[in-house]
């Protein structure tokens, strides 16, 4: 005996397109909250085994390395003349040391002494030296290698300024072109800044201040600019090296910086 009964209604929801509700009488105003769903996790990919594997990097890393290749052209501070010159012409001798290496290995000499009488004494006698083992001086390349953080300090005019531009254009333009030696055993992406214009954005979250700063020092010259999510993470799997020039200049600032830049 065949069922003579009309189907019953009723609705069918698939997929999942969102936020659904099912209602048979309203009364009344109707709110429906939902949330926006989470974007899926971006895949992570496995570091390169070395320079001679390098993949591509996003169009907007490479601009930030041709440029920061361009910057390093020039000496960063003005000599006598008209003319610009060039920073391939001046030649640094990178290499880095503890503070005791720089510390003069000749006594000094003592000064003469009067008595009360305006005559010469014998000035009183001079402590022995003792020796002390120092260590040497290591190339920039062994100290990155061997340590995660590094901070160099000098006197104004020893090259700091221009070994820290030499140093991101070299390692730029090895990810194009693997002429030689590599800068560093480890394939990283160089980000160089200044303290100057990071220390105007300590009140806003680090990577954020990175953005804004990398947008002011090579944005006129930027095709793509760099956001915050992206130098948040690895780029293809590798680390960014961060080197930030001038922490002298800021020295009210300084070990926020640095605390926010190792941190």
């Amino acid at each position: 005996m065949e069922d003579d009964r009309p189907p019953a209604a009723g609705n069918q929801i698939y997929g999942n397109s969102g936020t659904a509700a099912q209602i048979q009488n309203v009364y009344g105003g109707v709110h429906l909250y939902g949330s926006t769903p989470a974007p899926e996790p971006e895949p992570v990919v496995a570091p390169p085994l070395g320079w001679d594997e390098l993949p591509e990097l996003p169009p907007a890393v490479q601009a930030l390395l041709r440029r920061q290749v361009e910057v390093a052209q020039d000496l960063p501070y003005r000599l006598r003349g008209a003319r610009q010159t060039s920073l391939q012409t001046v030649h640094v001798r990178q290499d880095v040391s503890s503070g005791s290496d720089t510390q003069s290995s000749e006594p000094a000499r003592p000064l003469p002494m009067v008595d009360d009488q305006g005559k010469p004494i014998d000035p009183p006698a001079r402590p022995v030296p003792r020796l002390m083992v120092r260590p040497p001086s290591r190339t920039v390349r062994t100290a990155l290698d061997d340590d995660d953080h590094l901070l160099v300090t000098g006197g104004p005019g020893q090259g700091k300024s221009t070994l820290s531009l030499r140093l991101a254009a070299d390692i730029a333009t090895h990810w194009t072109r693997q002429d030689g030696e590599a800068p560093l055993a480890e394939p990283v992406v160089p980000l160089r800044l200044t303290a100057r214009e990071l220390a105007k954005r300590l009140h806003l979250p680090f990577f954020q201040a990175l953005a804004e700063s990398t947008q002011t020092e090579y944005g006129a010259l930027l095709a793509v600019p760099i956001d915050a999510g992206t130098l948040a993470g690895r780029v293809v799997g590798c680390r960014w090296l961060l080197l930030v020039d001038g922490l002298d200049e800021v020295a009210d600032l300084r070990p926020r910086l640095i605390w926010g830049c190792c941190g």
